[in-house]
């Protein structure tokens, strides 16, 4: 199991899982989730911001082999996975996806070249977890746009934001959200307001306009623990 854990500079989420210990068990926790809302092994699924592993680890301690695919915009993070995590010819595939980020990867490509990929088949499952807190408003709505052309139909995805009621409907970096972003005696770096992109945070009208523009609709919302994030799960519209 140990080398399916990254080392401590690839882990892209503070205290919240520094420990290997923690690394594993909330992890495991997000795979559950998945199987609560029907993830079986003979499941496929997309993670949009795999980062370094957290949740593929966890799919293949669950099921083994699994039809797996993720991306993201960290070339270290996807070699990472591709060298510790990734199985051939079938299996776990890790791909880079070289988007423009300010924060992350701030060279890339534009928004009209997501997810432009080899793969082109229905997925079972879309699963991000701390993606959206971090694109423009522009990138979020091509991400949503190309998800719900490779849902199937039925499938889901379950994916993170920052949305509040009564705000304005796009906010980049909000006062206040780094204090809002920390635990009670958390030690991790506090992300500071200049930060590029530490927060983009929406109102709820706003956000629901951009996911049924996107063609998908909303079935499930639910309060995440960790930095002020609201979980959505989404379908195709019928």
């Amino acid at each position: 199991m140990g080398d399916m854990i990254p080392p401590q500079k690839l882990r892209d989420c503070g205290d919240y899982c520094k420990s290997d210990e923690d690394w594993i068990a909330t992890g495991d926790a997000e795979v559950e989730r998945m199987v609560a809302r029907g993830l079986t092994a003979d499941s496929t699924l997309l993670e949009i911001g795999c980062g370094a592993g957290r949740f593929a680890a966890a799919l293949r301690r669950r099921f083994g082999a699994f039809d797996y695919w993720g991306v993201d915009v960290l070339a270290d993070r996807i070699a990472w996975c591709r060298d510790h995590l990734g199985m051939s010819p079938i299996g776990f595939q890790f791909q880079y996806l070289d988007m423009q980020n300010d924060r992350y990867n701030p060279d890339g490509g534009q928004p009209e070249d997501l997810l432009d990929t080899r793969y082109d088949a229905f997925v079972d499952f879309i699963y991000t977890y701390a993606v959206f807190l971090h694109l423009l408003p522009v990138h979020t709505k091509a991400y949503l746009r190309r998800c719900c052309e490779l849902l199937a139909p039925g499938g889901e995805m379950f994916a993170t934001f920052h949305v509040e009621p009564r705000v304005p409907d796009v906010t980049i970096n909000p006062k206040g959200y780094p204090e809002k972003w920390m635990r009670p005696g958390q030690r991790g770096r506090r992300h500071g307001e200049r930060d590029a992109l530490h927060a983009v945070r929406y109102s709820w009208p706003k956000l629901s306009g951009m996911i049924e523009d996107a063609g998908l609709c909303i079935v499930r919302v639910t309060d995440e623990p960790w930095r002020k994030q609201t979980g959505l799960y989404l379908r195709r519209v019928p």
